[in-house]
């Protein structure tokens, strides 16, 4: 919803905070239920979408036709579909093969992104 319907609160010297965008840099839609509610406009921040194949159609086949409406709105998404996956994989210890790895996958796209580079060049500066 934040992503869909950013908000920026009052100017305000007792709070500033309150007048910033409230839009978010990135989302990531991780088997997001009620897929027909996703309605992208060419505001809307690049998305990261993963689901499993097995998981149910509003999510599995609904997140296929998300991903068409980002394109057509321009802006960039990746998706990611695992076909060993049902619904609720999350970062559970007992995934098993190529579902297991969908964290890496998000840090890679964010990576891409360049969403990552103030972490990676505050960690790269301590290491020297």
């Amino acid at each position: 919803m934040a992503s869909e319907k950013p908000a920026v609160g009052p100017l305000s010297p007792d709070d500033p905070i309150d007048g910033q965008d409230s839009r978010p840099n990135f989302q990531a839609l991780i088997y997001p239920g009620q897929s027909q509610n996703i309605a992208p406009t060419r505001d809307s921040p690049p998305s990261f979408l993963v689901c499993g194949y097995g998981d149910r159609p509003d999510i599995s086949e609904g997140l296929a036709d998300v991903y068409l409406r980002f394109k057509k709105a321009g802006v960039p998404a990746e998706l990611h579909v695992y076909s060993a996956a049902g619904h609720g994989f999350g970062l559970r210890e007992s995934n098993q093969g190529a579902v297991s790895k969908w964290p890496d996958r998000l840090l890679e796209w964010m990576g891409d992104r360049k969403l990552l580079a103030k972490a990676a060049d505050s960690s790269e500066s301590k290491a020297k």
